[in-house]
């Protein structure tokens, strides 16, 4: 990289990137479950919830909290935990994971063994997958090149900030413990997120682009703190691999998925969003250059699993799989929720 580059840039960056604010204190449902007995963590959540809304909220939104923790912004509760409760807080992580993984995204992951023979017989699998499932052609996606209005617009492109925000970060969790040809596919896509060194083509830049231009810089800061829950299932899904130890391969897995959604969902949204009237090359270019750029990722994604040495076995092909699978089923979800949201609004 060249010296003269460093930090140039003809957009403002001085202000904070991700756009929140310095957490206060913590959620008052979190204080309380995590100085409770590993049995009682969830008939107390049970408890303090009304109904099964409420009660998949606090846990989705506990998790957020939690994953703050790894990601060191300046909403991670860090200095609110004490160092004496900190295995209070894996502990409450690892039930809630649990809860959300089982109760609320119930991933279905196939038992056939013969996928997990070769690596050849799981990428099979792999490409099959990515090409047909639940969340490809969502009709969620029909909604916004159709039917969604520009203030419906203008709030699920404050959502749509808000799950993609630090994905540069999320790719660059990914990396360690990766080998050959997968840890090489990933630090590309980290190069790509990274905008191959230059801040303007910065993933991030394009969103502050986007915020800035619908004047929604604020705005997301207040949207944030009572966002609808579901949209942070598939950010959350991701981050419970993420942030676990030796979960790296379903955290693979699980990005292989998303990262080809990408251009058929996007390809959508940019109708839609021609059709309302944001037409500005800053609301649409995070969206314009992704649906260039991610179905490459998928493709390279799945050459860095056949090209692997020393070749994975079949447990690792298994946790590809498994994060493969809990992607989809949270995207879904997900999806199927935000149709459910816009159409009653």
């Amino acid at each position: 990289m060249k010296q003269e580059i460093i930090g140039k840039s003809k957009y403002c960056n001085n202000k904070y990137w991700p756009p929140v604010e310095t957490m206060a204190n913590l959620p008052l449902e979190m204080e309380e479950l995590m100085l409770e007995n590993y049995d009682n963590i969830i008939p107390k959540l049970k408890s303090i919830t009304n109904n099964k809304a409420e009660y998949d909220k606090a846990i989705m939104d506990i998790l957020g909290v939690i994953y703050s923790l790894f990601f060191n912004y300046k909403d991670s509760p860090n200095c609110l935990i004490e160092p004496k409760n900190i295995h209070n807080v894996f502990k409450l992580k690892a039930i809630l994971e649990d809860m959300m993984v089982n109760e609320i995204i119930s991933p279905t992951i196939p038992d056939d063994e013969s996928i997990y023979e070769s690596v050849d017989s799981c990428c099979e699998y792999l490409n099959d997958l990515a090409n047909n499932n639940s969340g490809l052609n969502h009709s969620f996606f029909d909604y916004t090149k159709d039917k969604m209005d520009k203030p419906q617009w203008e709030e699920f492109l404050l959502m749509e900030t808000i799950r993609n925000e630090v994905v540069d970060d999320e790719v660059a969790m990914m990396i360690p413990g990766l080998q050959h040809s997968m840890k090489q596919v990933m630090s590309s896509n980290l190069w790509d997120e990274c905008g191959n060194g230059n801040i303007d083509k910065f993933h991030t830049t394009w969103l502050r682009r986007l915020l800035k231009s619908l004047n929604k810089e604020q705005e997301i800061i207040r949207y944030r703190l009572n966002k609808p829950w579901f949209v942070s299932l598939t950010s959350n899904s991701l981050n419970s691999f993420l942030t676990s130890i030796g979960k790296v391969y379903q955290a693979y897995g699980h990005f292989l998925i998303t990262e080809g959604w990408v251009a058929p969902h996007f390809s959508k949204m940019l109708v839609g969003m021609d059709r309302v009237g944001l037409t500005s090359n800053d609301v649409q270019i995070y969206f314009t250059a992704h649906k260039t750029i991610d179905p490459f990722h998928t493709a390279e994604m799945l050459s860095g699993i056949k090209q692997m040495q020393p070749k994975l076995s079949s447990q690792q092909l298994r946790g590809i799989v498994e994060g493969a699978c809990q992607a989809i089923s949270a995207g879904s979800l997900m999806y199927d929720k935000l149709n459910k949201h816009f159409n009653k609004n």
